[in-house]
C-alpha cells in the first residue's frame, strides 16, 4: 500500500494493472527505479519473503498445499528460528524488523506524505507501541523535508 501510494504521482493506472499487479517484487523494483536510493537494495530479500504471502490470500491454496509459517520479531532472532519441518508445504517467513525498515524507507525516500501528521494522528498508546523496541524508529517530518 505504501509503495503504490508513493508511485501514484509517477505511474498510470495501467502501470499498476499491467506492470505491477499484485506482485510486490515488481512493485518494489518499480519503486527502486523511480526513487533511486541505495539503502533500498538491502531489503530485496525481505520484500521477496513478503511477496510469498500473496499465495495465501485465498484459503484454498493453504487447504490443498498446507503451509509452514514463521513470524520473527528481530533479524537477530532468525539464527534461532525453528528449523523448517520436512515436507513440501510452502514456507512463509515475515520479520517485523524488516517490515518496519521497509515502511520507514518507503516513506522517507518517497517523501510525498507529511509523516508528522501521519504519526501525530495515532493514539498515544499506538505511538508508544510503534516506537517500543523498534530498531528502525520513524521520526516524523513535514512534507518536503529530506530524509
Amino acid at each position: 500500500m505504501f509503495l503504490k501510494g508513493m508511485l501514484c504521482s509517477t505511474h498510470s493506472a495501467d502501470d499498476f494493472k499491467d506492470v505491477m499487479g499484485h506482485d510486490l517484487v515488481k512493485t518494489w523494483n518499480v519503486f527502486k527505479t523511480t526513487y533511486a536510493d541505495s539503502r533500498l537494495d538491502s531489503l530485496d530479500g525481505a520484500v521477496a519473503d513478503l511477496d510469498k504471502f500473496e499465495d495465501i490470500r485465498y484459503p484454498d491454496a493453504v487447504l490443498f498445499k498446507g503451509m509452514h509459517g514463521e513470524f520473527i520479531l528481530k533479524r537477530a532472532h532468525k539464527a534461532h528460528s525453528i528449523p523448517r519441518p520436512p515436507g513440501k508445504e510452502p514456507h512463509y517467513v515475515v520479520c517485523l524488523e524488516d517490515v518496519d525498515e521497509i515502511v520507514k524507507l518507503v516513506l522517507l525516500v518517497g517523501n510525498q506524505i507529511n509523516t508528522q501528521i501521519l504519526i501525530n494522528e495515532l493514539h498515544t498508546t499506538s505511538r508508544e507501541i510503534l516506537y517500543a523496541d523498534n530498531e528502525h524508529p520513524f521520526h516524523p517530518r513535514p512534507l518536503g523535508e529530506g530524509p
